[in-house]
């Protein structure tokens, strides 16, 4: 069986959504697109503490970058 290699960009990504790192387009950007809806700011409760919240708003932005360096190197199947 031929294991075709992997980006390490595309890596990171899939092991920060917890995903293997080869998968899916599909299963890539539905694992991006809930774990996004979750952290967004706006969904954050208003009574959050201010420190849980910050860090929240910074995997939200983490993830966003992570996303954005690997996009080029993600093809579809």
């Amino acid at each position: 069986m031929y294991m075709y290699s992997v980006h390490p960009k595309v890596e990171q990504l899939c092991t920060t959504l917890g995903l293997s790192k080869y998968a899916t387009y599909s299963e890539i950007k539905s694992a991006y697109r809930s774990t996004m809806r979750v952290l967004h700011p706006d969904a954050l409760p208003t009574d959050m503490p201010a420190d849980d919240k910050s860090r929240a708003i910074s995997r939200f932005q983490l993830l966003r970058l992570r996303m954005e360096e690997a996009q080029d190197h993600i093809f579809e199947d």
